[in-house]
């Protein structure tokens, strides 16, 4: 007895601790290398179209550099200014051009914060509300630089979105008990494209055609096809000795098996 009790002692102190890290510890998203590339293209590809020579910086939340792209015949004071723009959005969590019209409205203050850099072109990286990184874009001009850094950071967001869009997808489909994401499965004409999830609504409209999913997990792969009783991993009823072999949407012998 006194065993146990030290037993379900250790166990609730381990519980209490893991729940104590978890309190502590944050999932948070970030910038990657890949992530900043794909914007550094699509911010390159803007430039391009009109003929801009500039210089780009991306930067994560705390305002330090990632990634930076300078054209070849870029002015070289863009250089650094386009670091600052970055660095200044993501630390200040807006677009540059806040600070640029809060100085030009007579917060002149603000000039005397150290690295501050007010001027339009820098703006923040936001994912689900929240500020992850930034681009700062300088060689043209300040509505111009915005434009590049907001073409950049559209390629990142809509990725993410499409993602997301794609996962909700296929949740769904799981949830309705259909293949979903490019994964088919038809009775009949039968074809298998991927891997699809075999649920109970799928086993019962099988066996109204007299047809039945093969008894293994319930994520296996679609198997070899079956000639006699269609595709997609299905085995005929009585193959299974299930206790309806045979049996039709009637549940007395009728044979409606697809060929």
């Amino acid at each position: 007895m006194s065993l146990l009790k030290s037993f379900v002692g250790v166990l609730t102190a381990m519980v209490m601790c893991a729940t104590s890290v978890a309190a502590q510890v944050a999932d948070r998203k970030m910038v990657t290398l890949d992530g900043a590339r794909k914007i550094l293209a699509a911010a390159e590809a803007e430039a391009r179209k009109n003929n801009w020579n500039v210089a780009i910086a991306i930067v994560d939340e705390t305002g330090h550099l990632i990634a930076f792209q300078k054209f070849d015949d870029v002015q070289v004071g863009s250089i650094d200014i386009a670091i600052g723009k970055a660095r200044t959005a993501a630390r200040m969590k807006r677009p540059t051009k806040a600070l640029e019209d809060a100085v030009a409205g007579g917060r002149s203050v603000l000039l005397a914060v150290e690295g501050l850099m007010p001027l339009e072109g820098g703006v923040p990286i936001t994912v689900d509300g929240r500020v992850i990184g930034a681009v700062g874009v300088s060689g043209v001009t300040s509505q111009q630089d915005a434009q590049i850094a907001m073409a950049g950071i559209a390629a990142l967001t809509k990725s993410a979105t499409d993602r997301g869009r794609w996962r909700r997808r296929r949740r769904q489909g799981a949830g309705s008990g259909r293949a979903d994401g490019g994964s088919t499965c038809r009775v009949g004409n039968a074809r298998s494209v991927g891997h699809a999830k075999r649920t109970r609504p799928a086993q019962r409209a099988l066996r109204h055609t007299g047809l039945a999913w093969k008894h293994t997990a319930a994520t296996r792969p679609f198997g070899p096809h079956s000639t006699d009783a269609g595709r997609c991993g299905q085995r005929a009823d009585q193959s299974l000795g299930h206790p309806r072999a045979g049996a039709g949407r009637d549940g007395h012998g009728g044979d409606h098996r697809t060929q």
